[in-house]
């Protein structure tokens, strides 16, 4: 598979996945994420004047499937829900059609027939306030739990047929054609600023992007309430804080004594913020240089006041704290505010506006999106309990990333994975400015707190890793500026890790436990960038490997 050169989203920026659809092969940017069909915009999606002139969608790509002579659509029993996205971008429109047709994923291999398709030719999100713009990437499903395809029926006599997930086709071939030894993924979107080149291994994943203790759940990581939130803190990881306090444990339920001791959230990566009750986005924004923004729920940065400077280039984070369900111990994800500073641009703003992604939430259940994910490795086996999923989650590295991964291959039945050792705060050292150190810091609690909440003990948590290896930092000052010019230059893709050839040629060309498949980066040429705003990423050519089959 393919990471796309471009950057995507007005609320990002974020990376995406690229394909090829259908006869034509039109090639279509989508966000990783989600369970069961792959939801692909057409070009229908430009008709809704309504919504602007400017058809947003069209920077990702489109298909249609009118022009593929291997596409296979009708009125099935079934009816797909419209919003792909679990409720965060409240998405309307008209009812997707499910269908099948042939998917080209690279890495030199044969294309993918009767993938499952869920076509959308019509559909826009909805701020807060009732107001609509429209959607401009559509989303990749990474698979479903104890199945590898779907079955439609048309009702009737007409027979019905199998729709094929991803990475279901790949792991179900015959010994001579099989290429995963498992149906599952593991995936770190990464982060666009600064640089850390995106992660996504079908079969597998990169132990580097797992960091620390994962923790094992049973089920499926989007669902209402995978996941058991502790508590939501502020911490700072070396050097002098920015705040008259070390740490500030208590955040989650600051306010709200409904929350009592937990907050039951999934974790999606097809929602773009963190979407939390309001009470608790507050008691954080009540530390924060920042002003609530009704319309859309967020809070936009005041990029002028000198301490948004001190919070975004100092080693300080958001830290949530989870219930490791197959741990005695909790499981501790910090999220840089490096990367906790992200911007608006159109059709959600006339200029970009740097804005803090807690999204105040009372539309929908809460989650954490791909803001929390651009710091958290998420992965899943479909079958790891003989017909049901097992999930992990685990803290993510910074941009000192080796550059060569290690892939660790998931067998059928693995219900537990193991992450690197490594330490986490390695992987950020030169892409953050410690400050000096003062006689004001200290741990500390929030006083509006009226939860349970947890001991200090609790709080804390257990201690994460890092991959090693350090690589040629940039100033914080540097990093501070080239975050403001989110829409003039893009990362450089040269460094993204690739599978050793060794690892390959180590493997029979008939394996059932044959290598992970990974997204990688590709060359990319000159481009425009579009006059609404989307940033674009220069990519070199890395190395790259054809998998045996």
């Amino acid at each position: 598979m393919t990471w796309s050169t471009m950057n995507f989203g007005p609320d990002g920026p974020w990376r995406a996945v690229q394909i090829q659809v259908g006869s034509q092969q039109s090639t279509v940017s989508l966000y990783p994420g989600g369970e069961y069909s792959s939801y692909i915009f057409t070009p229908s999606m430009c008709s809704n004047a309504s919504l602007g002139t400017v058809c947003y969608a069209q920077t990702a790509g489109l298909y249609d499937p009118t022009l593929s002579s291997s596409s296979a659509f009708g009125n099935v029993s079934f009816q797909p829900s419209l919003d792909f996205s679990e409720g965060a971008l409240q998405i309307g429109g008209s009812p997707p059609k499910i269908g099948t047709d042939v998917w080209r994923i690279g890495n030199s291999m044969e294309p993918l027939t009767d993938m499952d398709i869920a076509i959308v030719a019509s559909a826009w999100g909805t701020l807060p306030d009732g107001t609509t713009y429209p959607l401009s990437v559509g989303s990749l499903g990474l698979g479903g739990p104890g199945t590898i395809n779907q079955t439609f029926g048309f009702g009737g006599d007409t027979p019905s047929f199998n729709a094929t997930l991803l990475p279901g086709w790949l792991s179900t071939e015959a010994p001579s054609n099989k290429i995963l030894s498992s149906n599952s993924f593991g995936l770190h979107i990464g982060s666009v600023y600064p640089n850390i080149a995106p992660s996504l291994y079908l079969g597998g994943f990169d132990e580097n992007r797992a960091l620390g203790t994962v923790s094992t759940q049973q089920g499926t990581p989007d669902t209402v309430g995978a996941i058991d939130l502790l508590d939501v803190s502020l911490t700072v990881d070396s050097g002098g804080s920015p705040w008259t306090f070390g740490r500030l444990d208590g955040l989650l339920g600051s306010g709200n004594s409904s929350i009592g001791g937990k907050l039951p959230i999934a974790i999606n990566s097809l929602a773009p913020y963190i979407h939390l009750p309001k009470s608790t986005c507050d008691a954080i924004a009540a530390q924060l240089p920042v002003t609530y923004n009704a319309k859309y729920g967020l809070y936009f940065w005041n990029t002028a006041d000198p301490q948004y400077t001190k919070i975004i280039s100092s080693p300080s984070s958001l830290t949530f704290t989870f219930r490791a369900s197959e741990s005695t111990k909790n499981l501790t994800i910090n999220v840089p505010f490096n990367l906790l500073n992200l911007t608006l641009t159109a059709p959600l703003t006339t200029n970009p506006t740097s804005y803090f992604p807690c999204k105040a939430e009372t539309q929908t259940h809460y989650q954490l999106g791909r803001a929390f994910l651009q710091a958290a490795f998420v992965g899943a086996n479909w079958n790891a309990y003989n017909g049901s999923a097992a999930w992990w989650l685990a803290q993510a590295p910074g941009p000192n990333i080796p550059s060569q991964a290690n892939v660790i291959v998931i067998d059928n039945t693995d219900t537990t994975i193991t992450g690197s050792t490594d330490e986490w705060s390695s992987t950020w050292r030169g892409y953050w400015t410690p400050l000096p150190q003062s006689n004001t810091s200290g741990t500390g609690s929030n006083p509006k707190n009226t939860s349970t909440g947890l001991s200090t003990g609790a709080k804390a948590g257990i201690g994460v890793g890092a991959s090693v290896g350090v690589i040629a930092a940039l100033t914080g000052a540097f990093l501070l500026w080239s975050r403001h010019r989110r829409s003039s230059q893009a990362p450089d893709y040269t460094t993204a890790p690739q599978e050793p050839a060794s690892y390959y040629n180590s493997k029979p060309p008939v394996s059932y436990h044959s290598p992970a498949v990974e997204t990688s980066a590709v060359n990319s040429t000159s481009y425009s960038i579009p006059p609404y705003g989307r940033a674009e990423v220069d990519g070199g050519m890395p190395e790259r490997y054809e998998l045996h089959t």
